[in-house]
């Protein structure tokens, strides 16, 4: 593998599974090619392991040499006889193999059709227990005379396997399993102790997994040597540089120096990893934190294997000499071996409901969590929660691998963060009242008692306050608060507290007043993932942004909502790569959709409406596409592509904004690429439907009134 390689292309080793063999690469017994090869992929020729370095059709020569070259052995140390390597991969099967979970039974068979039958010659995982399967698990009896079915449902679909005593594969397509089993000679049975001899094992190569964690090294990683039996990444380092590292104050320079070597920032994935180094060199260790600031530097030179924690650092770095302290060049040394500690772990599944309990083991619905908290603290990689309202809860999560939140039986699981304020008229001040006492540290003493905070919060993109009262009537709108009872009285729409009781002089009839339970913070924050599903989740009323989802390379969203952040956004991406799909966020302080720091997103029948700033706002390096959707009453754009994003929009409609669509940009802050938008509507927008600064716009049959474009761009308009 050649320098800059991704070693993501380790995936085509993952070509086929045999139950046998484990996992195999494809492999050619004579100089023909009996099959075709991607350019990149990888091959096994002589018992020598190859890369691909076009593309091979069936019928032509392998040759790694001349004109008709196509291949090229895999250097680092892999040449020659691949056994060892391949033999570690088939050997990650021994680490991913789940325990049989328990399931709880009952008495009773399931139908062809997936619904529940009685009978007394049959067990049944429970009615109303959804199993959730990996793909790859496998069902099979450990003993003769038994068998099972499987009942497989998705929206809208559900049936049953035939019986079997043959082993059963999980297959992709559904949303969860239930399972049946009897005697092969269907004799009746007292109880469900037959279960014993089922069973289930999940068998995950995780790739998905591994191939990102060695892709995260690759910055300053020339080659792997192979993946062993417990998951560890083991790598070759080879780049280095003649020069040593040196601290200087509260930061480290580089120094020129003919007797040492140093690396580049050599990314850390692990909270662990093994240097072994080569004899005759020994080499110091330099930390770094995830922005490349020096944290600190090892105490002593190391020689041979060594153990090192590296949990506090983003970054290593290396400085090399040899045990003469004489001049050394790279080429003096072939690498060194780091070893990542990188544990392949099954899928954790747990259970979180509004009936549950902490104390609980999290393992089955019945036995669910109450807080999502305590699932992710326990591991969860899965948390299937039921529907309903989980009053004042928020989850944060970082440094994991990965997560999915999904609903228990398709139905909302919605996390609010309010709690109402019942008010009833009060004769003497003439407003509505309510007897209510809030903590000495919350921002409604701070904002009316100690007066340490202003009323009005500044620093946002639309008017907010330090203390939060909505009031949802025929509109939601956030109450002001004042500092005196006279002035409540004195003005519609404002509240006050006294430090026994809340006063509130409506702006609306009929409407109910909500106060923040958890203040200053969001209900979701997520950072540092491998991959994010999530799908009918609602979040409501976060102080904060609603969702930050923050450098997560893989993020899948389907019918989530999000709704009244008192100060900050809905759903907000940094650096972070997202899909979103039919997906809602509204009423904001400022944006719904808030996307920065680069990544690619992706929107499908979404709408933004009724926030202060954008609906969806993409900033600088970011790359978008809006398919669909509705985005109206915002206060700025409806979809705004901003300071050098570059976004396609497809069927967009846009309306009662300030801006239909603004692609907005300065001189020090834009892209030339052409952005396009294609069968879009936009109307009846008070600023613009249509407004260009700094961009170059290519527009195919859409609707909207006159354009408003600077000097600084331009708008091809093909068909209207």
């Amino acid at each position: 593998m050649a320098t800059g390689d991704k070693i993501v292309n380790l995936d085509a080793l993952k070509t086929t599974y045999d139950s046998t063999k484990g996992l195999v690469a494809p492999s050619e017994a004579t100089s023909t090619a009996a099959a075709a090869h991607a350019a990149g992929s990888y091959l096994i020729y002589n018992g020598v392991l190859y890369h691909a370095t076009k593309a091979i059709a069936a019928g032509d020569t392998l040759a790694t040499t001349g004109a008709g070259a196509n291949i090229a052995a895999v250097p680092g140390g892999v040449t020659g006889e691949v056994a060892d390597l391949m033999s570690a991969i088939n050997q990650l099967e021994d680490s991913v193999y789940e325990d049989d979970p328990t399931f709880e039974w009952e008495i009773g068979s399931i139908g062809s059709s997936g619904g529940d039958i009685t009978s007394t010659t049959a067990i049944r995982t429970k009615t109303g227990e959804q199993i959730v399967l990996p793909v790859g698990t496998i069902i099979s009896v450990s003993s003769a005379g038994y068998e099972f079915a499987v009942a497989r449902y998705k929206t809208g679909v559900s049936n049953r396997s035939s019986w079997s005593s043959n082993p059963y594969t999980v297959e992709s397509g559904y949303d969860y399993y239930r399972i049946a089993m009897r005697k092969s000679d269907q004799s009746t049975l007292d109880d469900t102790s037959i279960s014993a001899y089922l069973s289930v094992k999940t068998y995950q190569t995780k790739f998905d997994e591994i191939v990102p964690a060695v892709n995260k090294l690759t910055e300053e990683i020339s080659s792997i040597k192979t993946i062993i039996k417990d998951g560890s990444i083991v790598i070759g380092y080879t780049n280095f540089a003649q020069g040593k590292i040196v601290p200087d104050g509260g930061s480290a320079i580089e120094v020129n120096d003919s007797t040492r070597l140093r690396t580049g920032y050599i990314p850390v994935y692990t909270n662990d990893c093994t240097i072994v180094v080569p004899s005759g060199f020994s080499v110091l260790l330099y930390g770094y934190d995830e922005n490349k600031n020096y944290v600190r530097r090892a105490d002593s030179w190391a020689t041979g294997k060594t153990s090192i924690t590296v949990d506090e650092y983003g970054f290593i770095r290396f400085v090399v000499k040899n045990s003469a302290g004489t001049t050394i060049v790279p080429s003096d040394i072939s690498s060194i071996t780091i070893k990542y500690n990188y544990v392949v772990k099954p899928d954790v599944t747990k259970y979180v409901s509004t009936a549950g309990s902490d104390s609980n083991n999290g393992d089955t619905y019945s036995n669910s969590y109450a807080t999502f908290q305590k699932a992710v603290d326990e591991g969860a990689t899965v948390i299937i929660a039921g529907s309903g309202t989980y009053k004042g809860q928020k989850i944060n999560i970082e440094n994991y691998g990965n997560l999915a939140i999904r609903s228990y039986n398709g139905d909302p699981i919605i996390l609010d963060n309010s709690d109402e304020i019942e008010l009833a008229a009060d004769v003497g001040t003439g407003l509505m009242k309510a007897t209510k006492t809030f903590a000495t540290e919350s921002n409604w003493y701070a904002v009316f008692i100690g007066q340490t905070k202003d009323p009005v919060r500044t620093g946002t993109q639309t008017r907010t306050y330090n203390v939060i009262l909505w009031e949802i009537g025929d509109t939601a709108k956030k109450l002001e608060p004042v500092l005196s009872l006279a002035s409540c009285q004195g003005t519609a729409g404002t509240f006050y507290y006294d430090g026994t009781a809340v006063y509130v002089n409506p702006s609306q009839n009929s409407a109910e007043y909500r106060y923040i339970i958890n203040e200053d913070v969001s209900l979701f924050y997520a950072k540092y993932l491998n991959r994010l599903d999530m799908s009918n989740v609602v979040f409501a009323y976060s102080d904060d942004h609603t969702a930050v989802l923050y450098e997560i390379p893989n993020v899948n969203l389907i019918n989530c909502k999000a709704y009244r952040s008192a100060y900050g956004g809905g759903f907000r991406t940094l650096s972070a790569n997202a899909v979103f799909t039919k997906c809602e966020s509204y009423e904001h302080c400022s944006d719904g959709f808030g996307l920065s720091g680069g990544g690619s997103t992706v929107f499908q029948s979404c709408f933004a409406n009724d926030n202060g700033d954008d609906g969806i706002s993409h900033h600088a390096d970011c790359k978008g596409i809006v398919y669909g959707g509705e985005f109206s009453n915002n206060g700025k754009g409806g979809i705004t592509p901003a300071y050098g994003a570059v976004v396609d929009i497809y069927n967009a409609i846009c309306h009662d904004n300030l801006y239909g669509v603004y692609f907005v940009a300065n001189s020090d802050n834009h892209t030339d690429v052409v952005q396009n938008m294609v069968g879009c509507a936009m109307y009846d927008n008070t600023g613009a439907d249509l407004k260009l600064e700094y961009s170059n716009v290519r527009e195919y049959g859409c609707y909207h009134g006159n354009p408003v474009l600077d000097a600084n761009s331009t708008l091809q308009t093909i068909g209207s």
